[in-house]
């Protein structure tokens, strides 16, 4: 049997197997294999904070997001923004 052909598979087996291997990943994500992250939980709409930016693993800048971003979407053209906000250009008549 194709290993992709999971139609001739009963649904538990495929969501153990599925199951089974993102928590081994967490395992070993967690046994060290990342540095320490940094999360701030956020709701939509939120302001972002700052984080830091490693340059190595003692050293950082502070990155100030929300600032960064900000000005960054200022800068875009409009009709870029348009697009974005309302999935097409704005009229022109």
């Amino acid at each position: 049997m194709p290993i992709h052909d999971w139609s001739r598979v009963d649904a538990g087996l495929f969501h153990d197997f599925h199951q089974a291997w993102t928590i081994e990943l967490r395992k070993a994500l967690n046994r060290g294999l990342l540095p320490p992250g940094y999360i701030d939980p956020l709701a939509i709409g939120d302001p972002l904070p700052a984080h830091p930016l490693f340059l190595d693993p003692a050293l950082y800048v502070p990155v100030p997001l929300e600032q960064t971003y900000a000005q960054t979407w200022d800068d875009y053209p409009a009709v870029v923004r348009d697009i974005v906000e309302r999935g097409r250009a704005a009229d022109t008549d």
